[in-house]
C-alpha cells in the first residue's frame, strides 16, 4: 500500500522541511527526514517477492542487490533467472552477499552465477573478521536498488521459508518499497558496501532524479556499522520519543541495559509499550530462551508481551504514536546493535505508521499474550534453560 503525508513546514530559507516527530529528532541531526518519498509497506512474501522480481524484470540500467541470506531453492531460482535476464539484456547487475548468512551456497552455485554476467562479491568470513578485526561483523542488510529509482529493504532472506515454504508456514516478514529522495542514500549505501569488500570501480553509480511531488512521505535512511553503530540509538529514539505508545516487532529481543531501562521506564510512566516476538514456531532455541529471561522484569514494569503463533515471526518494525515508524534489518540484540552492518528506513509519516500499527494489531490477534501470573508458574526446566541462555546473551 502506498502511503503519503502532507506534514511539512516552511523554514526560514523558504525550503519545505518535514515536521519531524520526537523519535526522529532524537536521532543524529545530520540526517533528518526529507519529503518527496513514496513508501509501500509489504507484510508477506506474496507481496514483496513479485514486486521485487517485477522491478528487476523492468530494469533499464542497473540492479544492485545486497543480501545477508541466500539459500538454494525455488525463491533463489526465481531471483537468479530475473537477474540473469537483466544482465543478458545489458543491465549492470551486482550481487553482494554475506558469506556466513549465505553459507548454504556452494562453489558450484557461485560458479554458475559467474557465467551469467552477474558481478558478485562476498563479505569476509566470520573466521577472517575475528582473526583480522577482532569482530564477528556480518553484512546483515537486505537492500535492492533498481535503476537508482526504486529500492527495497526490510528483513527478508532469499530463502524458501519466506515464500512458498514446504514444511512450515511462510515466515512473517515486513519489507518496504521506496521511491524518491531516500533512494539516493540507499544507492550510496550499496556502493560503499560493494567497494568495502573489493576494488573500487571507475564508474559512478547513477544519481537518481528525486521525485518532486508535494505531499509525499517524509523519510530517512538509517545505516549502522561497527564503526558507526546506530542500532541502539534507533530503538532508544523510538522509546524515549514516544508520547502515547511504542510497538516493537522483532525476532531477537535481547536488549542492552540502556534499552531495557528505557522500556521499563516508559511503561511505568503510562506509555503503552508492547513487544511481539516469535512463539511456538521460533527456530532459534537459544535466542528464545535468552529472550524469555527478560519477560518477568518487563511485565512487572507494565510492558505487554506477545508471542506470535501463526508462523516464524521475522519482521523488524517499530511504530510510535501512530506518527513515526521504521522498517529494516535491525535485530534487538548485541550482534545487530554492535557488530553488524544494518539498514532501516524510518518515516515521520502518519500513513506508514498507521499501516505498521495495523499490521502489529493483526499479529497480536495471531499471538499468545503472556501473563505475569501464569508465566511465574513455568517449570524448573524452562527456568534452567533461560538461565543457561542468559550467559550467552552477548554472543546472540
Amino acid at each position: 500500500m502506498d502511503v503519503t503525508s502532507t506534514s511539512t513546514k516552511d523554514s526560514a530559507s523558504g525550503d519545505r522541511q518535514p515536521d519531524c516527530h520526537e523519535p526522529c529528532l532524537r536521532l543524529d541531526a545530520a540526517n533528518r527526514c526529507s519529503p518527496g518519498n513514496r513508501l509501500r509497506l509489504m507484510s508477506s512474501g506474496k507481496e514483496y517477492v513479485p514486486a521485487m522480481l517485477a522491478s528487476i524484470e523492468g530494469a533499464c540500467s542497473s540492479v544492485d542487490l545486497e543480501m545477508y541470506r541466500i539459500d538454494p531453492g525455488l525463491m533463489w531460482a526465481s531471483f537468479l533467472a530475473a537477474l540473469t535476464n537483466a544482465a543478458t539484456r545489458g543491465v549492470s547487475v551486482r550481487l553482494l552477499v554475506d558469506s556466513f548468512g549465505s553459507r548454504g551456497m556452494t562453489s558450484r552455485h557461485w560458479q554458475a552465477i559467474g557465467r551469467t554476467g552477474i558481478r558478485f562479491r562476498q563479505s569476509p568470513s566470520v573466521v577472517r573478521t575475528v582473526l583480522t578485526r577482532l569482530s564477528t561483523r556480518r553484512d546483515h542488510r537486505k537492500l535492492m536498488v533498481v535503476d537508482a529509482e526504486t529500492a527495497f529493504t526490510g528483513g527478508m532472506g532469499i530463502d524458501d521459508r519466506f515464500f512458498k515454504p514446504r514444511a512450515e508456514p511462510e515466515w512473517r516478514e515486513s519489507m518496504v518499497q521506496v521511491n524518491g529522495k531516500v533512494v539516493a542514500a540507499m544507492q550510496e549505501a550499496f556502493a560503499e558496501a560493494w567497494s568495502g569488500v573489493g576494488p573500487r570501480e571507475c564508474e559512478r553509480d547513477a544519481a537518481p532524479a528525486p521525485l518532486k511531488i508535494d505531499g509525499m512521505a517524509n523519510a530517512r535512511l538509517i545505516l549502522s556499522t561497527p564503526f558507526q553503530p546506530r542500532g541502539e540509538a534507533l530503538f532508544l529514539s523510538a522509546i524515549l520519543g514516544a508520547q502515547t505508545s511504542v510497538f516493537i516487532t522483532n525476532p531477537f529481543v535481547i536488549p542492552s541495559a540502556r534499552i531495557s531501562v528505557a522500556l521499563t521506564k516508559a511503561a511505568r510512566s503510562g506509555i503503552d509499550v508492547r513487544l511481539i516476538v516469535p512463539g511456538r514456531h521460533n527456530r532459534f532455541a537459544w535466542t528464545r530462551d535468552a529472550m524469555r529471561g527478560f519477560y518477568t522484569p518487563f511485565m512487572r514494569a507494565g510492558v505487554k508481551l506477545f508471542e506470535y503463533e501463526a508462523a516464524m515471526l521475522h519482521a523488524k518494525t517499530i511504530v510510535v504514536d501512530d506518527r513515526w515508524a521504521a522498517v529494516g534489518s535491525f535485530n534487538l540484540d548485541a550482534q545487530s546493535l554492535v557488530f553488524n552492518d544494518e539498514i532501516a528506513v524510518a518515516a515521520c509519516d502518519g500513513g506508514l505508521a498507521r499501516e505498521v500499527a495495523a499490521g502489529f494489531d493483526d499479529d497480536c490477534a495471531n499471538a499468545r499474550a503472556i501473563r505475569l501470573e501464569s508465566w511465574q508458574n513455568r517449570g524448573l526446566v524452562a527456568r534452567a534453560r533461560e538461565g543457561a541462555a542468559s550467559l550467552l546473551r552477548g554472543l546472540l
